[in-house]
Parts: C-alpha cells; sequence; structure tokens
C-alpha cells in the first residue's frame, strides 16, 4: 500500500500506515505518530516497535546482511541513510536474487531497486512484524468527502436554495440565444417593431430577476461562508487546548497556525465552489440536450469533444494532485520557520547568527517558488488547453454549420443560435478544469486539517482547586524523563520549600535508542 508522508518526520509513521494497510488496517498518520512518539526529529526505531504493539503486531527490531533479506517475513520496514545523509525508513514488499521492491513514503510510491544500490544505502537495520491476535481489520480512517457532508448537513436548506437560485439564474442566461433567434427569424425579415419592443422589456426584466438572484444567493453564501469558518477554526482551536502537551513538543506552531488557513480553503471549496461545480455540470448537461433541439449531427460534434475535455481535465489533475500538495507543505514550512525564528530574534541577535538565520530563510522561499513556478505552470495549461479546445471545435462547428446551411438542411438563424449555445457549453466545461487546482487545494487542506482534528484529546477529570493557604511544600518523586519514546534517561527528586530550595538530578545511563 503506497503511503505519503506529510512532512520530513513522517516517513516512519507513514511506514507503519502502508503496512497496517497492507493487513487491512487503515489509520490517519496523525494518530500513528502518537502511538510511536515521533518528535520533531523523527521516530526511532524502538518507537516504532512500540507503535506497531499498541496496532495488534508483533515486532521487533534485528540486525542483518544482504543474504537475510531473502529470508524474512515481508513486508518489513528497513532503515536506511539517504545520500544526503538523512535517516529513513522505507517497506520492502519484495526481494528477488537481484531486485527488491520497496514503498519509499517520501514519494508515496513503490519502487524496484537493484540489491547493488540498496546495500549502499541500508544500515542493516530491519523492523520485523506480523499480526497476532489482537490485530482487527478495519477502517480508523474517515472519508473527507464525509467530512464535507458533515459541514454542510447543517445549512442544506441555504445550500440547496442558493443551488436553485444559482440555476436559476442560469437558465434565465441562456435567454440570449432565444433572444437573438427571434430578432433574426421574425424582427428583422417581418421589420416587427412591436415585437421587438416586447422582447426588449422581457430582457430587462429577465436581467432584474437575475440581478436579485445574484444578491439574494450572494447574501446567503456569505452567511453560510461565516457560520462554517466559526466551525472550522473555533472547532479547531478547541480541539487543540484539548490535546496533550507532547502534541505541541513534537508539533511546529507555523504548522498548527497553518491549519487555519487550510481551514479558509475548505469554506471556500464548500461554500463557492461546490455550488459552482454543480451550476456548471447542469448548464453543460441541460445545453448539450438543448443542441440537439437544432440540429443533433452538429450535437453530435460537441459529445466528441468532451472526450477531449475529459482528457484535458485528467492531465490538469495528475498535475495538481502533487504540486498542490508540495506547495502547500512547503508553505507551512516556511511560516513556520518564520515564526520561530522571529519568536527566537533575541537569540539571533546575542549570538550573531543574522546572516544564518536570513540564508536559512532565504533558501525555504527559493524552494517555495519554484514549486509555486511549477502551479503556475499547470494553471496554465489547463487554461490555455481548454480556451484552444473552445475556439477550434467552435471554428470547426461553424464551419461544418456553414455546409449544413449551404444545403438547406438548418436555417442561417439556427445556426447563430447554435453558435450562442456553444459558449453556455464551452464555458463551464473550462470553469470545470480550471476548478481543478482549487478542489485539490481543498482536499488537500482538509486532508491536513482533519488529521489533527482525529488525535484524541486529553480528558482532565479531576482538578485540584487550591488556596493560597493550602500552598506549603512541593515534593516531586519518582518522576522520570526521556526524549522521544518512554525509555528513561534521567529520573528526578526535587523538593521545593518555602524556607529551602533543593535540586538533586541523579542522572542514569538508560540509552538504549536505535538509530
Amino acid at each position: 500500500m503506497n503511503v505519503k508522508q506529510h512532512d520530513i518526520c513522517d516517513c516512519g509513521a507513514a511506514c507503519l500506515a502502508s503496512v497496517a494497510g497492507h493487513y487491512g488496517l487503515k489509520m490517519p498518520i496523525a494518530k500513528i505518530r502518537q502511538l510511536c512518539h515521533t518528535d520533531k526529529r523523527g521516530t526511532n526505531a524502538l518507537g516504532l516497535v512500540e507503535g506497531l504493539e499498541k496496532m495488534g503486531f508483533n515486532a521487533k527490531g534485528v540486525k542483518g546482511n544482504l543474504d537475510a533479506l531473502t529470508e524474512i517475513p515481508l513486508p518489513a520496514i528497513a532503515h536506511i541513510i539517504l545520500p544526503n545523509q538523512l535517516q529513513h525508513y522505507v517497506v520492502i514488499y519484495k526481494v528477488s536474487k537481484q531486485k527488491i521492491t520497496i514503498m519509499d513514503p517520501a514519494f508515496g510510491k513503490t519502487e524496484e531497486h537493484s540489491i547493488d544500490d540498496f546495500s549502499k544505502i541500508w544500515t542493516g537495520i530491519l523492523i520485523l512484524l506480523e499480526p497476532n491476535q489482537y490485530f482487527e481489520q478495519k477502517d480508523e480512517s474517515t472519508s473527507l468527502y464525509t467530512r464535507f457532508w458533515h459541514l454542510v448537513k447543517p445549512h442544506k436548506s441555504i445550500f440547496l436554495q442558493a443551488l436553485i437560485g444559482a440555476l436559476i439564474y442560469t437558465i434565465l442566461g441562456l435567454s440570449t440565444s432565444i433572444y437573438i433567434e427571434k430578432i433574426t427569424d421574425y424582427v428583422l425579415i417581418d421589420g416587427n417593431v412591436r415585437l421587438l419592443n416586447l422582447l426588449f422589456v422581457a430582457m430587462v426584466l429577465i436581467l432584474l430577476v437575475q440581478v436579485f438572484i445574484s444578491v439574494i444567493k450572494s447574501i446567503l453564501v456569505l452567511q453560510t461562508g461565516q457560520k462554517i469558518d466559526k466551525y472550522l477554526i473555533l472547532g479547531y482551536y478547541k480541539h487543540l487546548l484539548k490535546l496533550p502537551q507532547r502534541f505541541f513538543d513534537t508539533m511546529k506552531v507555523g504548522e498548527i497556525i497553518s491549519r487555519v488557513n487550510d481551514a479558509v480553503k475548505i469554506r471556500v471549496f464548500i461554500n463557492d465552489v461546490s455550488i459552482q461545480i454543480f451550476v456548471n455540470i447542469f448548464i453543460v448537461i441541460f445545453s448539450f440536450a438543448l443542441m440537439f433541439t437544432y440540429y443533433w449531427k452538429l450535437a453530435l460534434i460537441i459529445a466528441l469533444v468532451i472526450s477531449f475535455y475529459a482528457l484535458v481535465y485528467w492531465l490538469t489533475n495528475r498535475l495538481n494532485k502533487k504540486v498542490e500538495r508540495k506547495m502547500m507543505e512547503e508553505s507551512a514550512e516556511l511560516e513556520s520557520h518564520l515564526v520561530e525564528s522571529l519568536n527566537a530574534v533575541k537569540t539571533i541577535k546575542q549570538f550573531g547568527t543574522e546572516t544564518f538565520a536570513n540564508n536559512k530563510t532565504d533558501n525555504r522561499f527559493s524552494i517555495l517558488l519554484k514549486t509555486i513556478y511549477k502551479s503556475v505552470l499547470n494553471s496554465l495549461f489547463s487554461s490555455n488547453s481548454s480556451e484552444f479546445l473552445s475556439r477550434l471545435f467552435t471554428i470547426i462547428l461553424l464551419w461544418v454549420g456553414s455546409f449544413y446551411v449551404i444545403e438547406r438542411e438548418i436555417t442561417p438563424d439556427e445556426l447563430l443560435s447554435f453558435y450562442a449555445l456553444i459558449g453556455y457549453f464551452t464555458s463551464p466545461v473550462s470553469q470545470l478544469i480550471t476548478m481543478n487546482k482549487t478542489i485539490q487545494n481543498a482536499l488537500i487542506a482538509a486532508d491536513r486539517l482533519f488529521e489533527i482534528m482525529d488525535l484524541e484529546r486529553e480528558e482532565i477529570t479531576e482538578k485540584i482547586e487550591l488556596s493560597a493557604q493550602d500552598i506549603g511544600d512541593i515534593h516531586f518523586k519518582n518522576i522520570f524523563f526521556s526524549y522521544g519514546t518512554p525509555q528513561m534517561f534521567f529520573k528526578i527528586l526535587l523538593v521545593l520549600s518555602k524556607k529551602e530550595k533543593q535540586r538533586q538530578l541523579l542522572e542514569r545511563v538508560a540509552r538504549a535508542k536505535l538509530p
């Protein structure tokens, strides 16, 4: 199972998600981070073993050589060192005499390497695992579309009104095609001034109705958007306050804050884009059906056009899916770095590391700019491709339609009406293609936001209220401290007295940490 890590520290958790999914257990990476004690430096091998045990696996860390790879149970997790000297975890799924198939969470895909190439980066450390009697096949993840529905459900009546208003607005917009047809058929040929005035008044009334519907729809959408913003952002903040301190110790402040921006992107999609998607789909179907009432042969040409638009959308979706997530993660990383560097500006000045801090920011910003450049190129591809197709097939339809007019199969006014309908067809199709970026942004933002919302809260049931008279000597006994996994490093005895303060720190060697 392919799983892509969310940031540089998530490779171990992503590997656990992959092997768990292989056996039928789907679990969010954010929750796995908690189980295997992932911190800002990543996850150690002991943390992976303990995380697997909590997920219902028997697991152990071993060290071996290349000959052992063909004998171990698969899948297994391997510890490697990348060419840039960063430590990394991958999942081994298949081993032969010459090739090895691994799932690399850095790219979120399965790759095949030669045994010789793998031996150059493998440290010899493996995490072997197998399900035990406590393992359960279940899906602890929630579909993003289900989450979107839960956000829409409390406001579904308002959304329905806005959707109906948008559809009526769109249908009234098709009156332009009928207006052109009536003018060319009856007004210009017969010189019917009375009909011309009647059509003029009707079109003005339709325009006023459109403006009224548009204003009401915008107000409804605005009110709903504020409610969704309040639910998402305040709900996210309330959830943060319920999370254990360990979450804040292992998560950068900028990463936490960046989720607020993700909430806004989700609201924009639900509140604005989703309605527009339904409207555009309706316009495409309605205008396509209306074309058959004019001339079915020209309508069949439009049917062929849809396949080309679908190809452009597929390519756009594939490009955006990769680049937009990368851009969002790099943007959050830059924001996190800026927040932390500004909070530590006193330390930076005292140690004279302004140049180092500036270079680090410049490097992150340059990386982000490169990704933004790729994102803009994708947008240019989608917009220009859809525009090219729209213009090309408009030219083709007018060319073919002119032959039908010459052969007396259709009238010139029918061709003009058909031409007006082409605009109502191609415009929403082009919008659907360009909307792909917004859709991908919303899906990625929802994935990032709800991975935090899925974390288990820390419920404090017992609280002690103390007055000034109750406060006396404070004794800390049997307190343990460690990094990452709960492996104990220090045992602390601390006595705070009103009269005197004593601190004894007993250090104990208990470092049994695997790479």
